[in-house]
């Protein structure tokens, strides 16, 4: 399963924001207005990459 970010408007005219777990963009569609909601954009959320270059040299290194 997948992590998909949606924006759905509610009837009283809120824009709800979220995250919600699913094979498909269409099955978040499809849970989203048995909530009774709107579906405005649904993403797939995109990976997070986290790059770690090692600890900082000190002054004492560099000399």
């Amino acid at each position: 399963m997948a992590e998909f970010v949606y924006e759905a408007r509610a009837r009283s005219g809120e824009v709800r924001k979220g995250v919600m777990e699913a094979d498909t963009a269409e099955m978040v569609e499809t849970r989203l207005k048995a909530q009774n909601l709107n579906p405005v954009k649904v993403k797939k959320k995109p990976k997070e990459i986290h790059i770690n270059f090692g600890s900082p040299v000190s002054e004492k290194e560099l000399v």
